[in-house]
């Protein structure tokens, strides 16, 4: 008798632990939200080297994945040609929600117009957007010779003399630096990068004077004393450690506001069950108080787009991009 109390209790905890799904009051994602998915680890794939302000980023849904998926997100660093590399890969990945892409809308927008790619937006299926990060100008101190935005163009607008400029070919930073300098009347030439490590690690080297980056990569340039944040491409300064008193550009006269903003995508075709489960534990993830705080931090603005509403705005910015393209002749509009 007391054998089959005891199977009988067995059993019962074995029901309840697979039908409750393990689902917390937080609101954090079971593993059993839709039949077996997920059953295995979800490769989160970022198109950028480790360290920088994307992989920053993925890293927090790394730490939250268990949580919300009862099984790990894994981050996977598939650098090169600044985000194009693994977003081209990515076409190939099968639509089972075990691969979830992280970028940038740039990477849609700007790099198509350099004509390196053929894909579009309309080839994946968005999960959602994440956050924007306003772009900031970051000069070697030694090399440029100046503390403030001011001294800046005081000393280089119209003279001539030539600076070295780091980022990607025909990115957004590229296209924030081409944009003020000619505004400014900046001599440069530009070196070209795949991503934010490698800049800063090339701008401390004194490689190159300048650089633009994004706020949530400033960390290892704002207490170096080999370099100086002069000004943020942003009407509003971020809120974040390392910006304090740093100017706008618009206090110059040059409007150009500009931003990375992120987003989550998958490949098209993904069953709607499985898509409903990554976007209830990825959006659960960015309202999470520590993804919030994580963002707050780093300068960063959160901004969770819609799945419409991550297409639009790809497609939105990828129409304000061609003209800036076609003055300045970059991409497929350069000589």
């Amino acid at each position: 008798m007391k054998k089959r109390i005891s199977t009988f209790i067995a059993f019962a905890l074995i029901a309840t632990m697979l039908f409750a799904g393990g689902s917390k009051e937080d609101g954090n994602v079971s593993a059993n939200a839709s039949g077996d998915f997920p059953s295995s680890p979800i490769m989160l794939v970022c198109p950028w080297n480790a360290g920088a302000g994307a992989d920053l980023i993925c890293r927090m849904f790394e730490m939250m994945g268990s949580e919300y998926f009862g099984v790990p997100v894994v981050v996977e660093n598939q650098n090169g040609a600044a985000g194009v590399t693994a977003t081209i890969n990515f076409l190939n990945a099968e639509p089972d929600g075990y691969s979830v892409l992280f970028n940038n809308g740039g990477v849609f927008t700007s790099k198509s117009l350099t004509g390196v790619s053929d894909y579009s937006i309309d080839d994946f299926q968005p999960l959602c957007g994440i956050v924007k990060d306003v772009n900031v100008l970051v000069a070697n101190r030694e090399s440029v010779g100046v503390s403030t935005l001011g001294e800046f163009f005081d000393k280089y607008s119209g003279t001539g003399e030539s600076l070295v400029v780091g980022c990607a070919t025909a990115g957004i930073p590229h296209v924030c630096i081409a944009e003020l300098f000619e505004q400014a009347n900046i001599t440069y030439k530009q070196v070209a990068y795949n991503g934010a490590s490698e800049i800063t690690a090339a701008l401390l080297g004194k490689h190159i004077d300048i650089a633009c980056i994004g706020a949530s990569e400033i960390s290892i340039v704002k207490d170096s004393p080999d370099a100086v944040i002069l000004g943020v491409f942003s009407e509003e300064i971020p809120a974040v450690d390392g910006l304090e008193g740093v100017e706008s550009v618009f206090d110059y006269g040059y409007e150009i506001d500009t931003s990375v903003w992120r987003m989550l995508l998958v490949p098209k075709g993904t069953p709607q069950e499985i898509w409903d489960v990554l976007y209830k534990g990825f959006t659960g993830m960015i309202q999470d108080p520590r993804f919030v705080e994580f963002a707050n931090n780093n300068g960063l603005i959160i901004d969770m787009k819609s799945p419409e509403e991550v297409t639009q705005a790809v497609k939105d910015e990828l129409n304000d991009m061609i003209p800036v393209f076609q003055e300045l002749g970059l991409g497929i509009y350069g000589n």
